[in-house]
């Protein structure tokens, strides 16, 4: 790396405040000589304290002073020296893309902490700047267990992606199967209910076909409205229970409907899974047992 000192720029700075004032000063605003003074000495000082970060691979640092004396404000040989240099220290320094999930889910309030400073209080999907070297990535979120990582970023290396799992307190880490949602169990009771919604509609067809047999036994007498009291009221009985069924039924039945639909999702990390495996041997089968809890 060049490095140029404040001295170096001496001569070429004094020459050129000249002509800069000459050839600049139907344009440039108003700026007290005091004041113009104290921007250059400001302008030199981001010059040399960038040049220094830079040979030390602290791009990022290196580059706000680059930034800072590529401004309009500062002697022109300042200028050029800093916009080359600030181009260079952006191809050299490196790029982090941080990622965090929850069983699959991204997680975007995560702060991420490089060597115990912090670098994001979220995660956006944006490339994030770093010096190279060996760092040590810590990643906090409220409600999750903390996690660090150490990784190892070259020197020109963008959009290295570093993504973490993110753990709930007590929460058992996925042992490499393919973690699948899987629906939870019927309750019992959806089975009762479902056989009670089944036999009812038992209950409504045989009665309510019974009841109408009666009736259409009636008609063809033509005894209406002076028939056998008796047969009425059985035929009256009849649809009474067939309704009944009825509303038992779709009771039944539509309240077992609902605990199907809502019956929600276990949690692949904390369910224990059973599982028997049969296998034929010589002269006979074998059966395992074997499960995660």
């Amino acid at each position: 790396m060049v490095w140029v000192s404040s001295s170096a720029l001496a001569g070429e700075t004094a020459g050129e405040t000249a002509g800069e004032t000459a050839g600049e000063a139907a344009d440039a605003p108003a700026v007290s000589p005091s004041m113009s003074t104290d921007r250059k000495k400001e302008c030199v000082a981001d010059y040399e304290s960038g040049q220094r970060a830079r040979n030390a691979s602290n791009f990022v640092t290196a580059k706000k002073h680059f930034l800072a004396c590529a401004q309009t404000q500062c002697p022109a040989i300042v200028r050029k020296d800093c916009a080359q240099w600030l181009s260079e220290v952006g191809q050299a320094a490196p790029t982090v893309v941080f990622a965090a999930q929850h069983r699959g889910v991204d997680i975007s309030g995560v702060r991420v902490y490089v060597d115990g400073d912090l670098l994001t209080d979220g995660l956006d999907g944006r490339a994030l700047e770093v010096n190279p070297g060996r760092h040590t990535f810590r990643f906090e979120a409220e409600g999750f267990e903390t996690i660090e990582q150490v990784v190892l970023v070259r020197e020109g290396e963008h959009n290295r992606r570093v993504g973490v799992s993110l753990l709930r307190p007590g929460e058992i880490a996925n042992s490499g199967e393919p973690l699948v949602r899987r629906r939870k169990d019927l309750p019992v009771l959806s089975y009762i209910l479902g056989g009670v919604g089944v036999a009812s509609a038992g209950v409504f067809a045989g009665f309510g076909i019974k009841g109408m047999n009666g009736k259409s036994d009636l008609d063809k007498l033509g005894c209406k409205p002076n028939c056998d009291p008796a047969r009425t009221s059985v035929i009256k009985r009849d649809f009474v229970i067939a309704d009944v069924g009825l509303a038992v039924g779709i009771a039944s039945l539509g309240t077992a409907a609902i605990l199907l639909f809502t019956r929600g999702y276990e949690d692949p990390a904390t369910t224990s899974r059973v599982r028997i495996d049969v296998a034929p041997v010589q002269g006979g089968g074998a059966a395992m047992l074997s499960g995660r809890f």
